[in-house]
């Protein structure tokens, strides 16, 4: 639903509060798998507005996968743990593999333009 906020020129619209309250909800559903231990401003920000996964607190992968495979939508990777075509192939719902360095080695590009799952690299100084 939408409202006519005061502020707005006739015509304009918003959503309600209430329905972007809902939205910023079910971000919190979306899981985010974090390949290997980055910044913990990155860990922080990212476990506040999504459902964190970090990979190297789970003994198992195949179980982890089991467990989790249909709630992650984005990996977020650097030049050495980033997301192969095992790991795309395992992930259902992939949406976006974030890489947190300037490389891109370990992101299987073309398993990436098969399934049409965006790639992005944040370059930080």
């Amino acid at each position: 639903s939408s409202y006519q906020n005061p502020t707005t020129q006739p015509g304009e619209e918003l959503h309600s509060p209430l329905c972007l309250s809902h939205s910023l909800l079910e971000m919190e559903k979306i899981g985010v798998l974090m390949t290997c231990p980055m910044s913990p401003y990155l860990e922080r920000e990212l476990s506040t507005r999504f459902t964190l996964f970090k990979l190297w607190e789970y003994p198992s992968l195949s179980d982890f996968l089991k467990q989790n495979s249909n709630s992650i939508h984005a990996v977020v990777g650097n030049a050495s743990h980033g997301a192969d075509a095992q790991l795309i192939d395992s992930l259902p719902e992939l949406e976006i593999v974030a890489s947190y360095s300037v490389g891109i080695d370990k992101i299987d590009l073309g398993k990436c333009k098969e399934r049409v799952i965006r790639v992005t690299i944040y370059q930080y100084s």
